[in-house]
């Protein structure tokens, strides 16, 4: 899968916040946060913690210098720390979303989940709740939808 497939499979749920043909991707945060350059050169960053597409805070440089927050090394060295290793294709996630109140960056909140799952989850968890006033207390409900997961054959 080249790098435009990849980001037109991880983005399939985000359809509704942008358009990702016009994007190029560049790189995976270790929290599942894209990185990616438009047509036009502009660099963006599909937020996939707090649903939002953003441009950087500085022009230019490395991931890390425009999007410090989502490209913090010492955030995720922290978990690492925590004995939270990432194999090849994941990405942090947390039990609790960080955008609640209950939420926390704490390594008990934290867990190493499959990239192309999380990108997508959030996506779909995002356009569920993009309507809901901040404050507002929201019931998580996950169901699986996987042929394996329901015993079905």
């Amino acid at each position: 899968m080249n790098r435009q497939e990849r980001l037109e499979s991880l983005t399939r749920s985000w359809r509704w916040l942008f358009e990702p043909s016009s994007f190029e991707l560049l790189e995976i945060s270790p929290f599942g946060d894209l990185l990616s350059r438009d047509a036009a050169g502009m660099y963006w960053l599909l937020d996939v913690n707090f649903g939002k597409l953003m441009g950087p805070e500085v022009s230019g440089g490395a991931a890390a210098e425009m999007f410090p927050d989502n490209f913090d090394g010492r955030l995720a060295s922290r978990y690492r720390d925590a004995g939270i290793e990432l194999r090849e294709g994941q990405c942090y996630a947390f039990t609790t979303p960080v955008i609640s109140r209950e939420g926390s960056y704490e390594p008990f909140n934290v867990y190493g989940v499959d990239s192309m799952e999380r990108v997508s989850f959030m996506g779909d968890f995002h356009r569920q709740i993009q309507q809901i006033p901040d404050g507002t207390t929201v019931r998580i409900v996950i169901r699986s939808v996987r042929w394996l997961d329901s015993g079905v054959a």
